[in-house]
Order: C-alpha cells, then structure tokens, then sequence
C-alpha cells in the first residue's frame, strides 16, 4: 500500500498535501467536557507521518512500525555504554569516548523527550 507522497500539512481538521489539496478530514470528536479535539488530532497525524518520512522517505510505514523497537534497542545501547563509562573509567577508549559521548548526549536528549521528561 502506498502513502500519499508528499509534504504534508495541516489547516484546521485538515490535512492537506502541498499543491494537491485535503487528503483527509479528522472528525470532531469531543471530551466530556466538550473540548473538540480534532485539532490535537490533525497535528498528531501530520507530525508522525513527517517524522516517519524525515527517517525514511521511500518508506515511512516501515519507520512507524519499528519504533518501538527503535526506542528500546537505543536505551539498551545508552545503558550499556553508560554503565562501562561508570564501572570500567580506565578502559582506554580514546576517540570513542570523545565521539561518543556527543552521541551519548544526543541519544539521551532523545529519549528524554520520547519519555516526555524535557
């Protein structure tokens, strides 16, 4: 199955391909409180598929069904390395710690925000 290609955007409750007009409409659902949430909704929608499409342009649907996975293999991989910098500090490793600690603080920034804690 094939995903609309495209720069997808949002206006209101719908999402619109750039130059090609709406390709959906979310529906209004309301909460308890009368709240309508469509909005939430259409934002969701266009940021998972942009996401997805920034990793994989050719298929964002194989990034969306492997994220979990993704996120899981990252917090392994940042506790393991995080776990030999702590318990093994005179193993030399020289321009792996350098390099990596860049990427151990950008793998970190990352799954902070995926768990919402910045």
């Amino acid at each position: 199955m094939e995903y609309t290609k495209g720069k997808w955007d949002k206006e209101g409750n719908r999402i619109t391909l750039s130059g090609s007009g709406v390709i959906a409409i979310c529906p209004s659902p309301t909460t308890s409180d009368g709240v309508m949430e469509f909005i939430a909704n259409t934002n969701l929608i266009v940021s998972c598929v942009n996401a997805c499409k920034s990793v994989n342009q050719d298929n964002p649907q194989a990034v969306a069904e492997s994220i979990k996975e993704m996120y899981e293999a990252c917090k392994e991989w940042l506790g393991i390395w995080l776990y030999i910098r702590e318990h093994y500090p005179a193993i030399e490793l020289s321009s792996i710690i350098v390099n990596g600690a860049d990427a151990c603080g950008r793998l970190r920034q990352a799954l902070a925000k995926a768990d919402r804690r910045i």
